[in-house]
């Protein structure tokens, strides 16, 4: 897949409600495109079954991408609420460029790399108590 494609795929999804782009710079966005180019590359997501691709993607990101401790601390209370520098770990920068990621990092770079494989996703919202 052309570098222009990936890029078309990932700014659709995270100018989405659900994401935002007012978490990205323009460099971090070609930072993060840099990076998926590389592992779509890296993990041949253009091959195999949709089970293979949703395993590849899957154990990428377990592999690679660890929880940001912010975002439990805030849903525990234990600060009034996720510090304004730590909102870059809500993107795909943060869970793919620097390897850390609160929930929603998580699903953009989900989404992302299983789009650009070839299956449709959408991002599902719920209210936790």
């Amino acid at each position: 897949m052309k570098r222009e494609d990936i890029k078309q795929i990932a700014y659709t999804i995270i100018s989405s409600k659900e994401h935002g782009t007012e978490f990205y710079t323009n460099e971090m966005f070609n930072s993060l495109i840099d990076k998926i180019c590389i592992i779509v590359k890296e993990l041949n997501l253009n091959s195999g079954t949709d089970y293979e691709k949703i395993s590849k993607v899957n154990e990428y990101l377990k592999s690679n991408v660890t929880v940001r401790k912010s975002y439990f601390d805030a849903f525990r209370e234990e600060i009034p609420e996720i510090p304004k520098e730590e909102l870059i770990y809500r993107t795909s920068y943060g869970a793919l460029v620097m390897g850390e990621a609160m929930c929603a990092g998580f699903t953009e770079s989900a989404r992302i790399l299983l789009e650009i494989s070839g299956l449709k996703t959408k991002t599902l919202l719920s209210k936790l108590p």
